[in-house]
């Protein structure tokens, strides 16, 4: 049978395991980012307040703001 953790073996544990999942994941990250960087590129812009706040809470309702800008742009070089 499985042994319970006493709490601060517990809270040893979970600390640990966060610090890995961090590591490993900045790793991942960092390896994906190098091997694409050729693939993407960044723009940025900003917004300044108070004359674009409902830009800002326009796009804070929205779940995937990068889509929703490329479909934006794409529907207007449609035209």
């Amino acid at each position: 049978m499985a042994q319970k953790l006493s709490e601060e073996a517990r809270r040893h544990k979970n600390k640990y395991n966060a610090e890995y999942v961090k590591q490993t994941k900045g790793a991942a990250q960092r390896k994906w980012d190098e091997d694409n960087k050729e693939r993407k590129k960044q723009k940025s812009f900003f917004l300044w307040l108070p004359q674009d706040q409902d830009i800002l809470n326009h796009l804070n309702t929205v779940d995937n703001v990068s889509g929703y800008i490329k479909d934006l742009i794409r529907e207007d070089m449609n035209k």
